[in-house]
């Protein structure tokens, strides 16, 4: 065999390298040492749904990118930043607006639950014992002033925690709109490496290329949006890829990229039988490479920051990951509810979700029932709230229909996430 490897194998090799574990780590250690990096719109918006703390973890990784002049901005990317910050943090919001009620409904319904209850068992005993002093002493053991005060102390200390997060460091739609303080930070990292617009005939070719021939042949990226309401919107991928093209031909070399998007749709990634991401589509890499003569790695925000730890000493707390999972599992929701038909009835009731869950409880993952009732339980606090709010006085008032208008729009996005994982939860008992 000869040591020389043919035109076949070099013209090929992004999909035919399999390097091994040591291999791949010198590599990615070289791509964080050396790299410019894009960062894609969604991990800039997630910056706004993080808390305080682990913002502040990410952004000093940033700042430090920055102070090396090795973070660059596509043109794409910072208009849908900036267009979509206040969608973002809606779903925060609504939910911190609207627990106060479930709260205090629920806590209710269960005080009559255990009253029941306690009330059954004290006539059980009477009939069977033929005691009515045992059963007397049953219900003033737990009488109603007792059960008041239980109930009475768990709502302080559940509605402590809700004002808590309500005073805690998170944006809102209002503050945005008043001063977006994470904006400017955002725009120092950057400073003037930001990609200028595309004369808009280059645009419109653009276009007219995604819609008319790479989409049609499933060449990612993008083809997972051909579906969105305009062809320049589902372009958006398409446009920020051609943009990383033309900038990574401006680099000196060696030329190493690295690309961190939460995008993990088929249209980015290789995906499983069950619809999971295996890796970046080699073609990416191939493209970039035969393009611009530059090697690219693609990594979700959480391998981004484990390689940030690993490579770059970043300091990250247990909790900034489990938030960065949280954040990618509900996006991920997103993106395959946003993949079904927009026409389809998407009104699941609570009980024949749980009904669900219950069923798949040992086929499926305690991650996956955790999610679903998260979402569920979601979902009716924000139908109870958006009733609550139809039935105000101040109805008519332009704050209360802003309001209401946020909680149809995260229903609306719950329920998407909720079919969602009901078919992922489905699929995953299929042999």
């Amino acid at each position: 065999m000869p040591n020389k490897q043919s035109p076949l194998i070099n013209r090929f090799s992004a999909w035919l390298e399999t390097p091994g574990p040591a291999s791949r780590q010198s590599d990615e250690a070289e791509h964080f040492r050396l790299a410019a990096v894009v960062l894609d719109a969604n991990v800039l918006l997630d910056l706004y749904r993080l808390t305080a703390q682990g913002r502040e973890q990410i952004m000093k990784v940033l700042r430090g990118l920055a102070e090396q002049r090795r973070l660059w901005l596509p043109h794409q990317v910072a208009v849908e930043l900036v267009r979509n910050r206040a969608t973002a943090v809606q779903g925060r919001v609504a939910a911190l607006s609207s627990i106060g009620k479930l709260v205090s409904s629920r806590l209710q319904s269960s005080q009559n639950l255990v009253k029941e209850a306690r009330d059954a068992v004290a006539e059980l005993v009477g009939r069977m014992t033929q005691d009515p002093g045992l059963a007397a002493e049953i219900r003033a053991s737990m009488d109603d002033p007792a059960l008041e005060k239980v109930f009475a102390e768990w709502r302080t200390t559940l509605g402590r925690q809700v004002e808590d997060l309500r005073r805690a460091d998170a944006f809102t739609p209002r503050q945005l709109i008043d001063g977006d303080s994470l904006l400017p930070e955002i725009g120092h990292l950057y400073d003037d490496r930001i990609g200028n617009p595309l004369p808009e005939r280059e645009v419109r070719d653009l276009v007219e290329h995604a819609i008319a021939y790479r989409y049609p042949n499933r060449i990612p990226p993008g083809f997972a949006d051909a579906d969105k309401p305009t062809d320049l919107a589902s372009a958006g991928d398409y446009l920020m890829w051609e943009e990383i093209i033309a900038y990574a031909n401006t680099m000196a070399r060696p030329r190493r990229l690295i690309l961190v998007s939460g995008d993990t749709k088929g249209d980015w990634y290789e995906l499983d039988a069950n619809g999971r991401p295996l890796q970046p589509w080699p073609s990416l890499v191939a493209e970039l490479k035969q393009r611009a003569k530059t090697d690219i790695l693609i990594l979700t925000p959480r391998l981004f920051l484990e390689g940030a730890q690993i490579h770059l000493g970043a300091d990250f707390n247990p909790e900034t990951y489990q938030e960065v999972d949280r954040i990618a599992d509900e996006d991920l929701a997103e993106a395959h509810g946003a993949e079904d038909d927009p026409g389809k009835e998407r009104h699941i009731s609570a009980d024949s979700l749980v009904a669900t869950a219950l069923q798949g409880s040992q086929r499926v993952s305690r991650r996956l029932d955790k999610r679903l009732m998260r979402l569920v339980d979601e979902r009716e606090m924000l139908r109870a709230a958006l009733a609550a709010a139809g039935s105000a006085q101040a109805d008519s008032t332009p704050d209360n229909r802003s309001y209401r208008r946020a909680i149809e729009m995260r229903i609306d996005l719950l329920e998407r996430r909720i079919e969602s994982l009901g078919i992922e939860i489905e699929r995953s008992g299929q042999p």
